[in-house]
């Protein structure tokens, strides 16, 4: 049965809320027929995608929030201008 094949590969299903572990993920990956150093590599490149999609996003995101500032026409410094 499905649940005697999960006993014995040492493996539990987990709930899809529960905090991922790269080292569950590497040793799936070994099992998979990848060597340690391919497992490794593979999970840093995708740790690198994932990093260097939400500094885009951020900066998207920041580029298109602060395009809707009101800025002077001396560099946006109204508030202390000296009278």
């Amino acid at each position: 049965t499905a649940a005697a094949e999960t006993r014995r590969s040492g493996f539990w299903p987990r709930s899809l809320l529960a905090a991922p572990s790269p080292f569950r993920t590497a040793e799936l990956l070994r099992q998979s027929g990848y060597s340690k150093f391919q497992a490794y590599g593979l999970l840093a490149l995708l740790y690198l995608a994932v990093l260097v999609l939400e500094l885009g996003l951020m900066y998207l995101g920041w580029q298109y929030l602060g395009q809707d500032r009101g800025v002077g026409e001396d560099g946006g410094d109204d508030m202390f201008e000296e009278f």
